[in-house]
């Protein structure tokens, strides 16, 4: 396995060729998809306000408010315990292309409904190539 050492500046030519290198190593162990999950209270309902609509809003104005919600927060908290589309997109180019990379967007409330949400497998899958905010995240 190889050892990142967090010296390399994001972008630079030495983080692009180690990232490359990683990569190559990803493929040999076979590595078939990279997932990057957000931390608490940067999802798409980090307060668990939104779901307290569902019953008099459609489901699907239901998932275009949390697609909304993400992307808000995805401009103002950048990569503050959070995984923006542009970094995964990075990290995938970084890696050579070879293996895709998606994002697992989970509401993030602080509390046990939220966090059960993350655990039993029911988090949004996004891809990369689904990054516009006005798209429908993928399950």
């Amino acid at each position: 396995m190889l050892k990142f050492e967090p010296v390399e500046a994001y972008q630079t030519a030495p983080w692009l060729e180690r990232m490359h290198e990683c990569g190559t190593s990803m493929q040999n162990h076979r590595v078939r998809h990279v997932y990057f999950t957000h931390g608490t209270f940067v999802g798409s309902s980090p307060l668990g306000i939104i779901d307290l609509f569902a019953e008099i809003l459609e489901p699907w104005m239901i998932e275009r408010l949390k697609i909304l919600v993400k992307a808000g927060i995805d401009l103002i908290m950048d990569d503050t315990g959070n995984y923006t589309g542009a970094y995964i997109d990075d990290f995938q180019t970084a890696l050579g292309q070879e293996i895709p990379c998606s994002a697992i967007i989970w509401d993030s409330g602080n509390y046990h409904l939220g966090q059960r949400q993350l655990s039993s497998g029911t988090p949004q899958w996004r891809d990369a190539a689904d990054r516009n905010p006005g798209q429908r995240y993928r399950r």
